[in-house]
């Protein structure tokens, strides 16, 4: 297909692509350029210590609009490929606007900008890929985030399992017990009297206090001492 839209005879081939850390930290642009002489242009270019991966995917399309103002003549045709469909959705709703000044300086060219499918076997794909992953290896510098960025950052945050916390690490018993313990549905006589009524008292086989999670972990604590 790519072939038939766009010989590689004929018309300068800009792959870009995007990637972030978890998504939320260290992002990287990949850029790899095919000219129609054979030549070959890549670019691995980190793009914030705060980034997401839909900042990475543009960076790396206002970055390759960058790159080859100056390096082709007007009557060049260019194609962007790019798998990134929500910043393409944003660049037609006019939402971007340093992507849209960079496009608009590379103007005097015949310019496509084309959807691909991530992952698909198309070569130039891949090397993008690969030069974004490499980009967000590199040293990055503390960025400015608009409100719209820290708003994806923060969400992506929240929808990714924090496997590393203390809580993860619990076998999957712990975790009930932790859980039946903070919500006091658990088999300490309190629960069992008040809400399941099936012991005639929720007093503490100790004869002092009612039995819930409290004096239960108060007598623990006492008889390890």
């Amino acid at each position: 297909m790519l072939e038939e839209e766009y010989p590689s005879e004929t018309w300068v081939r800009v792959y870009t692509d995007g990637s972030a850390t978890n998504a939320t930290t260290k992002g990287g642009a990949g850029i790899y350029i095919k000219y129609p002489n054979g030549d070959q242009q890549s670019e691995a270019i980190p793009t914030g210590l705060h980034c997401s991966n839909y900042k990475a995917e543009e960076e790396a399309l206002t970055h390759a609009a960058h790159s080859i103002k100056n390096k082709i003549d007007n009557t060049t045709q260019v194609v962007f490929l790019t798998d990134a469909l929500s910043v393409l959705q944003a660049l037609k709703n006019d939402k971007l606007p340093q992507l849209q000044q960079a496009l608009y300086n590379i103007k005097s060219l015949t310019t496509v900008i084309q959807w691909i499918p991530s992952h698909c076997g198309v070569w130039g794909n891949e090397q993008a890929d690969k030069l974004a992953k490499y980009g967000a290896e590199q040293r990055q510098e503390e960025n400015p985030v608009c409100f719209t960025e820290m708003k994806t950052i923060i969400k992506s945050l929240f929808n990714t399992p924090q496997q590393q916390d203390s809580y993860h690490q619990l076998t999957r018993s712990e975790q009930t017990t932790i859980f039946r313990l903070r919500t006091g549905h658990n088999r300490l006589n309190q629960h069992l009297h008040k809400v399941m009524k099936v012991v005639p008292s929720p007093i503490c086989t100790c004869g002092e206090a009612e039995q819930d999670t409290h004096t239960s972990y108060s007598h623990a604590r006492s008889i390890r001492h």
